[in-house]
């Protein structure tokens, strides 16, 4: 994965929340610094008095690790500082070097950050799919009983006080963390915790992905005021997973069950409250003055978000330019290097979950035949897609994971075969007299439909005749959720597991059960494999926390992978890396591995 400017040093330095003065004196550590490792129930504020003398001094240590990050990856990269976690490395400067970094920064309060999103959300109410800028959007509204810190590589306790409590593999006890509030003033009690949960659970709220919870969620207790109480079905080694994704943010009944809820009336605990969506055209969201997760900061520092929707590339970055937006998301990778290299903007380039795919509709002809799957999967050329539409900010795909997945395994490899190909083609009745057809749909976004148009030439260097059929985002989504009334065969679209689990980037899309199973592989009428939906299901019973139950798994997940190569019921093309281009003037900003940036942080320096 090419990485620009990424987080070099002064940009690193902009992650300082806030400065404050006075000397910082006492007991420094060695001469060039030292790394130290977060215990159990540690805060940053102890560790600057216990190594700089001064409290305050905890944002010279962010600032001092974001910056050891960038040249050694094992230092924790820290956005919020309320939110270190147990086993973090961190780098404390000597008390000479505080001083500078405390220095660099001064966070000014107040302003209007606009954003720019691509695509509008497909909802703002976090049980029904948001799709990516919804999620970003509910993410600095709204609060579950854990959050995902911004690399997905952990869950931290949110509206809980602290981890559950687990006296057996099917009970989990949440204690929540007594005053917090809903932005319309209403305390936050277990009840609500039961009734975000039941609107996940009960096929009456029509949840996206709710399938998953009825699966495993037996039953919800709520002995006190501040207690929780899940009883599970199964054993869900990835449950806090769950709890820490985009789907369980909790939310007031009293507003939730009103009928303008998610349109004009919304709900949530977060730094930021939404108080106006224009669909088609812009989100706003204003600072929640009564933020329980304010600190000593009082954030969020900036006044007002506002995500503008522009969709076309030329008008958004006309707009960016123009200096009508102050950022933008998900740049046309051709245009990264562009910006990379013009002092007047900052380029954060990182590794994505995301990724692009192919599914074939396994329930209906042409694709039920086995052989024109493996031909399409065998004269489909990955890296040159990623060479010529990528710029090199993507990887081509093999198993079921991105590279910096711990489950990816580089050993499988999805290889191009052309003559392969045409042999199969012929093996399943067709020639250049009689060329195979097929219809492949496509989301309407430059980044899919060329990649469509790439694909269909490269078909046609085996003689396959695809045609295109761009659909718009939300109707092509829609239109995949059941094996009938597709305008095509198959469909090229991008999904991102959103928590990081090897279970969102191997079930979630291709088991029985998944709730992303677009191809229908062991579901209903489409094709079938036993084997794998039994090793998969295997793999899914190790978890991602433990470094064993890991290596118990990989194995399994390189298996499962080379059978799903094998069957092709859709083709994984590759992973994207996340890019965002700022104004210098926007302080704070933190990559997000995926679709979670949090905005409480950021200030604008004009």
């Amino acid at each position: 994965m090419r990485k620009l400017r990424c987080v070099h040093l002064a940009i690193a330095l902009a992650l300082l929340l806030t400065l404050v003065s006075g000397v910082v004196s006492a007991a420094p550590p060695a001469q060039d610094g030292q790394s130290y490792t977060v215990q159990k129930d540690d805060s940053l504020w102890v560790i600057a008095e216990k190594y700089l003398g001064n409290g305050t001094a905890y944002r010279a240590i962010v600032a001092a690790t974001n910056v050891k990050h960038e040249e050694d990856a094992t230092f924790a990269m820290i956005g919020d500082p309320s939110l270190i976690q147990p086993g973090w490395k961190l780098f404390v400067p000597t008390a000479e070097a505080a001083e500078n970094y405390l220095a660099l920064a001064q966070p000014k309060r107040g302003g209007t950050l606009v954003f720019i999103n691509r695509a509008s959300p497909k909802s703002l109410v976090s049980i029904i799919d948001p799709g990516k800028s919804g999620i970003g959007i509910l993410h600095n509204t709204q609060d579950g009983l854990l959050n995902f810190d911004e690399d997905y590589s952990s869950v931290y306790p949110a509206l809980a006080k602290d981890y559950p409590e687990v006296p057996d593999p099917l009970t989990y006890i949440f204690r929540l963390r007594e005053g917090v509030k809903f932005h319309d003033g209403k305390g936050v009690t277990s009840e609500d915790i039961k009734y975000t949960y039941m609107r996940l659970v009960d096929e009456s709220y029509g949840a996206t992905f709710g399938a998953v919870y009825r699966e495993h969620i037996d039953s919800i207790e709520t002995p006190d005021k501040y207690t929780v109480i899940f009883h599970l079905k199964k054993e869900w080694p990835i449950f806090l997973s769950f709890v820490g994704g985009n789907h369980p943010k909790v939310v007031n009944k009293e507003l939730a069950e009103l009928p303008e809820y998610g349109t004009s009336v919304w709900s949530g605990t977060g730094p930021f409250m939404i108080t106006e969506w224009v669909k088609g055209e812009y989100v706003t969201i204003v600072r929640n003055p009564n933020y329980w997760n304010a600190g000593e900061e009082d954030l969020p520092y900036l006044d007002e978000v506002i995500f503008k929707e522009i969709p076309d590339p030329s008008a958004m970055y006309a707009a960016f330019e123009a200096g009508q937006a102050d950022m933008v998301t998900d740049p046309d990778f051709k245009d990264v290097s562009r910006y990379a290299e013009d002092p007047n903007y900052e380029v954060y380039v990182g590794p994505s979950p995301a990724s692009s795919l192919i599914v074939f509709n396994t329930t209906k002809a042409p694709f039920t035949e086995k052989k024109l799957r493996q031909a399409i999967s065998k004269g489909i050329d990955r890296p040159e897609i990623v060479d010529a539409l990528f710029f090199g900010y993507a990887e081509a795909a093999g198993d079921f994971f991105p590279s910096f997945h711990w489950a990816h395994d580089p050993s499988v490899v999805a290889a191009y075969d052309p003559e392969g190909a045409k042999a199969l083609l012929k093996e399943a009745g067709y020639d250049e007299s009689n060329p195979f057809k097929f219809i492949l749909m496509s989301r309407t976004e430059p980044v899919y439909l060329d990649q469509a148009v790439l694909i269909q030439d490269q078909l046609k260097r085996i003689g396959v005749e695809a045609e295109v059929l761009p659909v718009e985002y939300t109707t092509l989504s829609g239109m995949t959720q059941k094996p009938d009334g597709w305008a095509g065969d198959a469909a090229l679209y991008r999904i991102t597991p959103l928590r990081g689990t090897a279970f969102e980037f191997s079930y979630y899309q291709y088991g029985t059960d998944g709730g992303l199973n677009r191809c229908f592989y062991n579901k209903g009428d489409g094709y079938q494999n036993p084997e794998f939906e039994a090793k998969l299901r295997e793999a899914n019973s190790y978890s991602d926390y433990d470094a064993a139950q890991r290596e118990a798994a990989k194995p399994l997940y390189k298996e499962v992978s080379l059978i799903w190569l094998d069957d092709a019921p859709g083709i994984l093309l590759n992973y994207w890396a996340n890019a965002d281009i700022l104004y210098p003037y926007v302080k704070g900003w933190v990559p997000s591995t995926g679709d979670i940036n949090t905005l409480k942080q950021i200030w604008l320096d004009k």
